[in-house]
């Protein structure tokens, strides 16, 4: 699960603009500023992880989550998706036979809206939101006409 997250501004097109006439190390401050973002992020997606999912799930997922520049990936897993959204059958060596009649459950029953990426996500952006705001306003500040 390669799952792009995409913080919106208001007024994206007027900062977009004022930014192409901005120089070249006002860019170079805002993508620092969002690979700081994507740092953070990725860094509160492995402790979600491991809080949210079932212990020995989170332990394989978190070293697939980490931030490629301004963007998280995680993955490729396995079990990372039905670990996010839970399943409803039994998959791999808990479909085996000798299991039919077990009560334990493999995955947490399925939830659409997710269980750590999601949420964590969503809890997230309105800070991510603000970090992007205070940036703009200092890059245009310094660097601004």
């Amino acid at each position: 699960m390669a799952t792009d997250f995409d913080i919106t501004v208001k007024g994206v097109p007027a900062v977009e603009r004022a930014l192409v006439n901005l120089d070249e190390d006002a860019e170079k401050a805002m993508v620092k500023e969002k690979r700081r973002l994507a740092k953070n992020l990725a860094a509160k997606l492995r402790r979600a992880v491991m809080r949210e999912a079932y212990k020995r799930q989170g332990k394989l997922v978190r070293p697939t989550i980490h931030q490629s520049g301004d963007r998280v990936i995680a993955g490729p897993h396995a079990i990372l998706n039905a670990s996010e959204y839970g399943a409803r059958g039994r998959y791999g060596w808990y479909a085996a036979e000798r299991y039919r009649h077990s009560t334990g459950r493999q995955f947490r029953p399925p939830n659409r809206s997710g269980y750590w990426w999601n949420p964590t996500i969503q809890r997230s952006k309105p800070d991510a939101d603000a970090a992007v705001q205070r940036a703009l306003d200092a890059a245009v500040r310094q660097w601004g006409a």
